[in-house]
Order: C-alpha cells, then structure tokens, then sequence
C-alpha cells in the first residue's frame, strides 16, 4: 500500500476493511479467482464517512459490471 493513503495506522485500517468486505462476500463470486485489490484515496474518505457497508457496497458494484458476481447479494452470512 501506497504512503499516500496515510499513517500505517490508516493503511492497515483499509486492508482490514477489504479483507472484511470481500470476506463476507466471497461466496457470490462465480469462479474460484484471487484478486488483487487497488486500494486508491477516495477509498479511506469513503471509509471514513460509509464504513464497512459502503466499502462493501462499492465493491460488489465493481464486481457486477465485471461480471463476477452470482446471483442476488444482498443476502448474507449470519
């Protein structure tokens, strides 16, 4: 992760959101793929103001247009 995200309080704070974000998600991928994760510095404004639900929602976002996503993903876990 680049320094321009922050602190590395700052930077390991957005690698455990996207750790916990694709977690809870990874069973409504189509396909068994490892995927490499971009972290940019909208995503710790975004972390600041959304939390882990809007990370979550933007992520699965970018998945639907790729065409990664099976079915319905509003369900999840308990």
């Amino acid at each position: 992760m680049s320094k321009r995200l922050g602190t590395a309080v700052d930077r390991n704070r957005v690698k455990r959101v996207l750790r916990e974000a694709f977690r809870a998600n990874d069973q409504s991928f189509k396909v068994n793929m490892d995927f490499v994760l971009i972290a940019r510095t909208p995503l710790v404004e975004l972390i600041e103001t959304g939390g882990l639900k809007s990370v979550e929602a933007k992520m699965l976002e970018v998945f639907r247009k790729a065409s990664l996503v099976s079915g319905p993903t509003d369900e999840r876990r308990a």
